[in-house]
C-alpha cells in the first residue's frame, strides 16, 4: 500500500432545524467514520511503505455553508483527524484536498433533512471546474506532498479562504447572500 485515496462522500441540503439526527449520523458515518476506519486498518501498511493518504475534504471543511451543516461538520472532522495523524505519523504524507464547485453529481445525490435524495443539480456544480482539471491539480499537489490544496475557481476557493481567515465579518456577509442552496 503506497497511496490511499479517501474519496467516499455524501452531501446534504437542508437547514439545521429541518435535519433529522438520523441524517446527521448518516452523513458523518460515510464522510468521517468511513475514512477513519479504512485509514486505521491500512495505517500499518502505509507507515511501513512510507505511503501517502489523500483525503477529499471540501471548502466546507474550512468554513460552514448554509444548508450543509452535517456535510460541513463531517469535513471539519476530517481536517482535525488527519492533521493530528500527520503530526503523529511522520513516516507518511497526508494531503487534504479542499475542492470548491466541481462538475459532479454530489448535489443530485445529496440527502435532505429527512434522508431522502435531493435530486437536483446545484448551479455551483453545473458551472464548476471539470473533474479532469480537478484531478490534474490534485495529482500535482500529491506529487509535491502538499499538506492542503484548495481546488476550484479562484473567487470561490483561495479568495473565499482568504476572506474567511482575514476578514471574517465580510466573509459571513458575502456567504449569507450567495446562492448556495
Amino acid at each position: 500500500m503506497d497511496v490511499l485515496f479517501l474519496n467516499a462522500g455524501i452531501s446534504q441540503r437542508s437547514l439545521v432545524s429541518e435535519t433529522d439526527m438520523v441524517t446527521v449520523r448518516k452523513v458523518l458515518e460515510v464522510n468521517f467514520f468511513g475514512h477513519v476506519k479504512i485509514s486505521s486498518f491500512l495505517l500499518p501498511h502505509l507507515v511501513k511503505n512510507k505511503g501517502h493518504i489523500v483525503v477529499m475534504s471540501s471548502l466546507t471543511g474550512v468554513f460552514g455553508v448554509p444548508f450543509r451543516s452535517s456535510y460541513s461538520a463531517s469535513k471539519h472532522a476530517l481536517h482535525g483527524y488527519f492533521e493530528a495523524l500527520r503530526l503523529e505519523e511522520e513516516a507518511i504524507n497526508i494531503t487534504i484536498a479542499c475542492p470548491g464547485f466541481i462538475q459532479t453529481d454530489i448535489s443530485k445525490n445529496a440527502v435532505t433533512g429527512n434522508g431522502k435524495q435531493y435530486g437536483k443539480l446545484d448551479p455551483g456544480q453545473a458551472n464548476g471546474m471539470q473533474v479532469d482539471k480537478m484531478v490534474e491539480i490534485l495529482l500535482h499537489a500529491v506529487a509535491k506532498s502538499k499538506h492542503t490544496i484548495y481546488i476550484g475557481r479562484w473567487k470561490e476557493t483561495k479568495f473565499g479562504v482568504f476572506l474567511h481567515n482575514n476578514f471574517p465579518r465580510l466573509f459571513y456577509k458575502v456567504i449569507k447572500r450567495s446562492k448556495v442552496k
